[in-house]
């Protein structure tokens, strides 16, 4: 058992001025709560669109902290944390400075292993209780992780993996066979009106 400010690292974000705001090419995405909650929704736990892109130059201007790829990030303030959504970043990045990232430390604890736990937790537990929900980095840093070697963090993660997509397969039957109960049920409506 260990803490997360025992085998992650932190990242803040960064306040976003609009008038850097609105450009969809650059060197740098920059995720808003409301891209990383959009990518989520579409299915992607690895971040890949954003609506907006920066240049090194505005990173600068701004002091932004640019995230490095393999974070797991999400909301740490408002109605969108309570939500839960955790996203990987897939490259060089920033967050807004609603959200926060948290990066394994890979030598202790594998990526995937660490976003199966991360999206079993419920931040709601860590918020403040306030009428602005919100959660701290020191309150995430004395969270306990158990920790087992890499091979068993492997062999867990796979196990996970395999569930979501059973899980996901069902869904996806489940959903069929509705709508071909909704499609029976028209066409027997309609068989009964043309009679």
């Amino acid at each position: 058992m260990m803490t997360l400010g025992e085998t992650c690292k932190f990242f803040s974000g960064t306040g976003f001025p609009n008038k850097y705001q609105g450009n969809v090419h650059g060197t740098y995405p920059f995720y808003k709560v409301g891209d990383i909650s959009r990518n989520v929704q579409e299915g992607n736990v690895r971040l890949r669109a954003a609506d907006n892109y920066i240049e090194p130059d505005i990173v600068k201007a701004i002091k932004g902290t640019i995230i490095p790829p393999n974070t797991v990030v999400f909301a740490k303030i408002g109605e969108a944390l309570r939500l839960n959504r955790r996203a990987v970043t897939t490259q060089n990045c920033l967050i807004d400075n609603n959200a926060m990232g948290i990066q394994p430390i890979t030598s202790v604890i594998c990526l995937e292993y660490f976003l199966q736990f991360m999206i079993g937790l419920d931040m709601n537990e860590y918020s403040t209780a306030t009428a602005l929900p919100s959660v701290r980095k020191s309150s995430l840093e004395m969270v306990k992780i158990i920790v087992p070697d890499v091979a068993n963090q492997q062999q867990f993660s796979d196990l996970a993996i395999q569930s979501d997509k059973s899980k996901l397969l069902l869904q996806n039957k489940y959903e069929k066979i509705n709508q071909d109960r909704r499609l029976l049920t028209c066409l027997m409506k309609t068989t009964q009106l043309s009679r």
